[in-house]
């Protein structure tokens, strides 16, 4: 696996990708791991990733595009879909996946051309597999491209720890005294 590197403020993640998929792990924490196998009909054909930053990007054969991005202290995945003649008019999208118990993973959001928000479906995964049904009302509606988005992240987001003293420690006067009894 070779590894993305955040040139910006550091990542919580430490992102990796394959020909096979992607993974992401943080310190002290489980790890995320996702291998795209099917799209509908289609074959899957992976081509080598393009990676900038804490970004990385490839295609997977004809109109098939997989994106993971790692900001904000969670990994954002999507895949961009342009419809191909004879697609089924519902899609459905298939992939072997891990998420660690210490991860929560977002619903999968369906976006249309210009980033038009369709729908929200579960994202659910059941014996290792991710399996996202896109119904043909929601694929029949959206100009090409289709774009599917699902966010994992921390159950509590990862952050650095920010110390300051607190209010009403022993260094201040909690009871006030006049003088007077």
């Amino acid at each position: 696996m070779e590894t993305v590197a955040r040139r910006e403020a550091p990542s919580p993640f430490r992102l990796e990708v394959s020909s096979a998929g992607f993974a992401a792990s943080a310190a002290k924490t489980d790890a995320v791991d996702f291998q795209l196998s099917r799209v509908g009909a289609r074959r899957i054909a992976p081509h080598p990733w393009n990676r900038s930053a804490a970004r990385a990007e490839r295609r997977l054969g004809a109109g098939l595009r997989e994106r993971v991005v790692s900001s904000g202290g969670r990994v954002d995945w999507s895949l961009v879909v342009d419809r191909q003649p004879g697609d089924p008019p519902g899609l459905t999208i298939s992939a072997r996946a891990r998420v660690g118990r210490t991860f929560t993973m977002s619903d999968a959001v369906v976006r249309g051309r210009g980033g038009r928000r369709l729908a929200r479906l579960p994202a659910r995964i059941r014996k290792g597999r991710l399996e996202i049904e896109i119904p043909k009302r929601v694929v029949t509606a959206a100009e090409d491209p289709l774009t599917v988005e699902i966010s994992v992240g921390p159950e509590h987001a990862v952050s650095e720890p920010i110390a300051r003293s607190g209010v009403y420690t022993q260094r201040e006067p909690a009871v006030a005294f006049n003088g007077s009894v």
